[in-house]
Formats: structure tokens, sequence, C-alpha cells
């Protein structure tokens, strides 16, 4: 147990009271340095431990073909038909641009790209697009069918409708680095302006864009979080003790605090990602609670006539017990993050950890150091407080009557239990797309490239076949076999590989025949077509090791890859089933296999680490309060709105994400908070013989208006997250919110019904 009793280090901080304030300082000023120069990253790979087996297969993939992550420019004909020679010549102006664009490995479009076709007796492998556009009529209309013909190309690089085409680019490997991606993107953005101003309609999509975003956006909530967090404590906490140094000190604290954090991070060589913005709510919270509750204990011993130094003396002493026990209760909330196996959540579960302790030891150093110049308010704003609605309203539940408690128990149960069937409901999404808001412009434009022209993301298959295999017919009609099931799989639009190129090459070589777009029949045959396309710029992107490495290529809608990747286990069981033996191996990765594998990861980070900080937190109850049942029934206002919270996700729809699957933890770290402070007043009043009823009475009287101030500035705290520009974020501000309010209702009225229903023995 912490020693309240004599806290030495208060007469130390008094004394040396300059050497303090001068020790922050400088450490701020350090870390101001670093924490202004914190980087962002989201990329896909960042949620992935180092030896995790999907990322290793991830990289084993990039190794071999140098690109998988797309760029994808969509041009929309203004006259619906891009089969005009204008919008054809614009088509190769964007494509020869696109080639220029920063780290891209290969550009595809329908003027650049070379398909076999037949030249008199001959087939060679030509371009799609004549070198001079063409331009009567008649030529149009035979390009147009022999496009919309082929049926590799149409919902890839051309609209069925022939009203959009693609411009698709392949990242080098890289070009996948974060900065790469975003200076990539950046470079379309501009080509992108130029042609809307030449009354072009241009869409882009594809990983790169999105990261982009996640960036500006990011860098936008960043600016937008901290100031109106910063305004809503000063207003709260001056609106309650009507002193400007009342709400500086916490507003120093916080702001220390945040410094501090970030600043670490930075140190340590940790990037910010799409959650850590949120984590500026969580430093308010644990910067928030301790100061209030210390100032307004100030405040009691100011007004009971002590000495400033003799009132800062006495506050510690109260106050360190109970301040240390929530603080510790909430760094283990955040610490069981640990167990999760998303690298970007320990992250927040460390940093968010350490910042509870910084808030600690400047709560317990540097708040000293100030506190004695924080005037007191006057008497007459002391007594006015006491006939005020909120103390009114304290005095009215102080006093808990036995029938009425067993209705509030039962309306309590009957909620919880409405919300325990809503967890029921509760699904699991890592989609990025859907961390933007509907109206988003990122959003619509990738929509739109996902409905015309088969979408913006992809998933991908390493192709093993040894000693040649790919030129063996069996082989490749199991590959084609497997592609062909895939596309029956949601979302899938085409699945591609050689073997759609040898297909292909065999329909042109049996006069375009639709009924010869069929697998070679034999070795021979595939080795002479084979032959036809060595030399090709994509073909090492195809085929590699002497016929006996591939790759599948799927192109999907990002706004149906959740829909998919929830069928990935099914993927795995299949491929397993038939395509894992001697003459074949195929290993699934990509966009769609990491984000199903975060899926997964999602929902057991949740459970585990909520079970962990509930068994933890709970001990560290019992230790506290030194009683078993007192432990337990700490555990009712602190499970409940957890419970409540999450339940409501489910009624109302919202998914497990990355930001909202750390809600549990985290709630359970803060809303312990205010359950120390009450049972560790009502202990006190039972330690000296007092009833239960007076204990609660004594706890609403000495602990409630702390309790109500930091509850509320906390929900407005995580309230200012629904002003961000990501749904995670938004939908975290937005339970956690809740779940700060419940609790504070099961504090204050739903732990005392308990106990007073119950009346369990305390000793």
């Amino acid at each position: 147990m912490v020693n309240s009793e004599n806290p030495r280090w208060v007469e130390i901080v008094l004394r040396r009271r300059r050497l303090v304030l001068a020790v922050v300082g400088v450490v701020t000023a350090v870390l101001i340095f670093f924490a202004a120069r914190i980087e962002f990253d989201s990329s896909m790979e960042i949620w992935f431990l180092e030896h995790d087996p999907t990322l290793v297969t991830y990289h084993r993939f990039l190794d071999r073909f140098a690109a998988e992550e797309i760029s994808i420019v969509g041009l929309i004909a203004p006259d619906r038909s891009i089969f005009h020679p204008e919008t054809l010549k614009t088509l190769r102006h964007v494509t020869e641009e696109c080639e220029k664009a920063p780290w891209a490995h290969r550009v595809t479009s329908l003027t650049n790209l070379r398909m076999p076709q037949a030249v008199g007796d001959m087939v060679e492998i030509t371009p799609m697009v004549p070198e001079k556009i063409p331009e009567s009529d008649e030529e149009i209309n035979a390009l147009r069918e022999k496009v919309l013909g082929n049926p590799l190309l149409t919902g890839s690089l051309v609209s069925e409708d022939g009203a959009a085409a693609a411009v698709v680019i392949q990242l080098t490997g890289k070009g996948l680095d974060f900065d790469a991606k975003i200076e990539h993107t950046e470079y379309l953005k501009a080509l992108k302006k130029r042609l809307q101003d030449q009354g072009w309609t241009i869409h882009l999509a594809g990983a790169p864009v999105f990261d982009e975003a996640f960036l500006k956006y990011s860098q936008r909530d960043f600016s937008v979080f901290g100031p109106v967090t910063l305004v809503l404590v000063i207003l709260c906490v001056f609106f309650v003790y009507r002193r400007f140094s009342a709400a500086v000190i916490p507003l120093s604290v916080v702001g220390l605090t945040l410094v501090w954090t970030f600043g670490l991070m930075n140190v340590f060589g940790v990037k910010l990602n799409v959650i850590s913005t949120a984590m500026t709510g969580l430093i308010l919270a644990v910067g928030i609670a301790d100061s209030v509750h210390i100032l307004s204990e100030y405040y009691q011993e100011m007004a009971g006539g002590k000495s400033p130094e003799d009132a800062v003396r006495g506050t510690m002493a109260h106050m360190l017990t109970p301040c240390f026990f929530t603080s510790i209760t909430t760094a283990a909330g955040m610490l069981s993050l640990l167990v999760s196996d998303l690298r970007p959540v320990r992250v927040f579960g460390v940093f968010s950890a350490i910042s509870v302790l910084i808030a600690l030891g400047l709560s317990f150093t540097f708040l000293p150091a100030v506190l004695r110049f924080a005037k007191p308010p006057s008497a007459e704003f002391v007594e006015s407080q006491k006939r005020d609605r909120l103390s009114r309203m304290l005095a009215a539940i102080a006093h808990p009557q036995r029938r009425a408690s067993g209705l509030v128990l039962l309306a309590t149960l009957v909620f919880v239990g409405v919300c325990v069937w809503g967890l029921s409901r509760l699904t699991v999404g890592a989609n990025a797309m859907n961390y933007f808001k509907p109206d988003e412009p990122v959003r619509l434009m990738a929509t739109a490239i996902d409905e015309a022209l088969g979408g913006s993301a992809s998933v991908e298959f390493l192709v093993e076949a040894p000693n040649e295999g790919l030129k063996e017919p069996e082989v490749l009609q199991r590959i084609d076999t497997f592609e062909r099931w895939m596309e029956s799989r949601p979302g899938i639009n085409q699945a591609l590989s050689i073997v759609d190129s040898l297909k292909e090459m065999n329909r042109v070589f049996h006069d375009g025949d639709r009924e010869y777009f069929t697998v070679p029949d034999s070795r021979p045959l595939a080795a002479q077509y084979y032959l036809l396309m060595e030399g090709e710029d994509d073909f090492e992107n195809s085929v590699q090791e002497n016929y006996s490495v591939g790759r599948i290529s799927a192109r999907l809608s990002l706004s149906q890859a959740a829909q998919l990747s929830h069928e990935v286990p099914l993927i795995e069981k299949e491929v397993k089933r038939a395509y894992h033996d001697d003459q074949l191996k195929l290993s699934g990765t990509g966009f769609v296999h990491l984000m199903s594998r975060m899926e997964n990861y999602l929902l057991d980070s949740q459970i585990k680490s909520f079970s962990i900080a509930f068994v933890v937190i709970i001990l560290m109850m019992m230790l506290l309060l030194r009683s078993f049942t007192l432990g337990l029934f700490a555990m009712i206002p602190n499970l409940s709105p957890i419970l409540m919270g999450i339940g409501i996700m489910g009624l109302t729809r919202i998914s497990l994400d990355p930001g909202t699957v750390m809600i549990g933890s985290i709630a359970m770290g803060l809303v312990v908070d205010d359950t120390v402070h009450f049972l560790v007043r009502m202990k006190r009043k039972l330690a000296n013989g007092g009833s239960i009823e007076e204990g609660i009475a004594y706890a609403m009287y000495e602990s409630g208006r702390p309790i109500v101030i930091t509850s509320v500035v906390l929900a407005l705290g995580f309230s200012v997250l629904m002003l961000g520009s990501f749904m995670p974020n938004i939908y975290f501000g937005f339970i956690s919110a809740i779940i700060i309010m419940l609790a504070l209702a099961c504090d204050l009225i739903v732990l005392p019904a308990a106990l007073v229903v119950l009346r369990p023995t305390i000793r």
C-alpha cells in the first residue's frame, strides 16, 4: 500500500519548487522538438507483427514480383463512350503521364496494352490501339467491337458499356513506403486537376490514394482535437470553480502529458497512425481526472482555514492512495492491449500507459509546485456551491431507499440484458474504405471506380508449379478452374494469370472464336504460345523461374472487400484441399488476406485484452479496498457500462474495427477512477464505525462533485473525436462518451442501490 500518511516528497517539492519547475521546463523543451517532428504511417503492413506468417507470405510475394499495390486513374468519357478519337488521345496522354509518376513499376491501359492479334495468316502480339488513333467511324466501331469482345479487358481496363476506362499503375517495391506513396499520389492529384481544368472527369483510387488521404485527414484531426479539447477543459473547469488558475492547472498537466507522450513516441521511432489520434482524448482523461480531484481537495483544505502549504500537504496525503491506484488500474487497462496481435494496438497500449504514468508523476510533482499559487474561491462562492443544482442533486441521491434501490437494480438488469443481446449482433470490419465518411471524395471516387472498372484493390496468389509445371495442360487447367471459382466469390470481378493470356492466344489462333478461349491442350502448344509472349514488358510480372512460379491477380471492389474477407477462411480451405500438392501450390496474399487476418486479430484482441484488464483491475481493487466483497461490488459500475456500451455498438450496427477494438480495455481503465474515489471515501467512513448509508452519504458529499465534473469533462473530451475524419475514431469517441456517462450513473446511483439492497459485510 502506498504510504499517504507521510508524504515526504511534498516537502522536497515545496522546498525545491524552482528546481522542479526548471526540470519540467527543460524536459518539455526537448520533447517539444521531437513531438513537432513525429511522422505518420497508415500502410497495411504496420498492423502486423514482424514475423506474422501472413506478412511473411506477403513479403515473399513482393520479393518475386516487385509490386502488388495499385493506383487507378479512371477516365469517364464526356459522351459516355471511350471510343472517340479525342477521348482515346486523352487516355493515351494520361497513360504516358502516369508512366512518369514517381515509383510507377508498370502502367497498363487500352492505349499501351499489347495483345495477340491476327495479322494476315500470322498471329502477332501488337498494340490494342494502333499508334495512330483511329479517326473514321468504321475504324472506331471495329476497335469498339474488338475491345468489348475481349473478356480480359471488359470490367477491368474498360467498363462493360464502354463509358469509362482505367489506367492501372503498379508500384515498385520501394514505392510501397509511406512517403513514396504520398509522393506518388500527389503527382496523380496534380494530373487530375490539370485534366479537370480541361473539362475531363477523373477519379483516383487505390491504396496509395487512401494512404495520402489518411495523412491529410490525420493532420487535420490532430490540429483540431488538441485546441478544441483544451478549450473545453478551460471552459468546464472555469465554469465550476470560477478561477482562471483552476482552469490553467489541469490544462497544464494535460498539455505537458501530450507533449511528453508524443515526444517520447518520436524518440523511440514510433510513427502515428489512424488510431493514434484517439490518444489525445485519452491523455485528456488521465490528465484531467487526478488534477480535478486534487484541486477539489485542495480547495476544501483551504476552506478549512489552512495555509496554502499546509493545504498542499493535506491534499497530497489524502489523494496519493486513490490517485495512485486509479493511475495504476488505468495503466493496467492500457497494458492489457499488449496481448493483441496488431502492432499499432500494442503500441497504443504501451504509450497510453506511459501517458498515465507521466500524468501521475506531474500531478504529484509539478502540481504541488504550482498549487500553492492557486487562489481559492471566495467564501461566498463556496457557500453558493453547497446550494447549487449539482449539490441539490447529489444530496437527493445521497440517501437511497431500499425500495427505490430495488427498482433501480431491476431497470439496470433489464437494460444490461438488452445490451448483452446486442453483443450477438456485433460485427467485425477492417475495410479501409469504411474508415472514411460516406460523402468523403476519396470514398466516392473509389466507389465510382468499383462500379465501373472492376475495383481498386486486389487479392493475390503465389503460384508454385515445380519442373516447368506452368507448361502442363493439367496444371494450367487447375489454375483456370480456381480462377473461375474465385470469380464466383462476392466482390471479385476478374481473376487473371498467365493462363488467361494463353487462352487468349489460343482464341486468336482459331480466328477469334470464343469457343477456343480455353487452355492449350498440349505442352508443346503451351510452349509455342509462351515463345510468342517472351520479351513482352509484363511477361516477367506473370511467369518466373523457368515456368515454375507465377501469380494470380484478382481485382475486387473495395466496397465489397469486407464481405470477401469473411470468406478468406473458405478460400484458404479450398486452396488447401485442392491446390496444395506436389504439382501445384497456391498461397494467398495481398490486401484482402491481410484485412481478413486483421479482423481475426481484432476480435481476438477484444476478448483477450478485456479479460486480462478485468482480472487485473478487480484484483487491484480488492487490494486497495482490502475487501474481497467490496472489490466485487466495485466492478458493478465498471463492468456494466462497458457491457452496455459495446452492446449499443451491436444494436446500432457499429463494427468492431481498429479504433473501437480498444474501447473495452481503455474504458475499464478509465471508469474505475471514479469508483476508487467513491469507495475509498466510503471505506474511510465505515472504518470509523459508520453504517453503509452513512458511508454512501459521506462519499457523495466528499467526492460526488469532482466525480461529476471529471466525468462530464471526459465525456466532452472524447466527444471531440466525433469532429474527426475517420469513422473508427468517431465511433470510439461516441461510444467512450456514452460509457463514461453510464459509468457516472452507475457510480452515483446503481452502486449505492446495490449496497443498500444487498448490504454486504465489509471488513
